[in-house]
């Protein structure tokens, strides 16, 4: 993906200067997809990437452009629960269900939250 090699050879500001371009040059034109999975795609190459804190800037960002997004809302929620901030985490899940109560991937990561798993026996 053109903007996955663009964050992570120039940054993510630079990859949202890029799609913003694009999109104002191309908008409906159908030669790129400007929809939130294609943002989604790229945040989770970034993290398979190892670059976890370019993932978490791309879902801030894309949550900016589709505020009303489960799966984004849901995708930052686990970013935020992976980098640490639980509490931050866990409202992004929650409001993910508030805009769609069958978010599956919403469900999962608050249930991993709510039901952590059990610690291995100490022997």
């Amino acid at each position: 993906n053109m903007m996955t090699a663009t964050a992570t050879a120039k940054g993510v500001s630079a990859a949202f200067d890029q799609y913003n371009d694009l999109k104002n040059k191309y908008g409906d034109a159908g030669l790129y997809d400007f929809r939130a999975g294609t943002l989604l795609r790229v945040a989770r190459a970034l993290d398979e990437d190892k670059h976890g804190d370019d993932a978490l800037a791309v879902l801030k960002q894309s949550k900016t452009l589709f505020p009303q997004s489960a799966d984004v809302a849901a995708a930052l929620g686990g970013a935020l629960v992976q980098a640490g901030d639980v509490p931050g985490g866990k409202a992004e899940l929650e409001r993910a269900l508030s805009i769609d109560p069958n978010n599956m991937g919403a469900k999962m990561g608050l249930d991993r939250l709510n039901h952590p798993p059990a610690a291995p026996p100490k022997p």
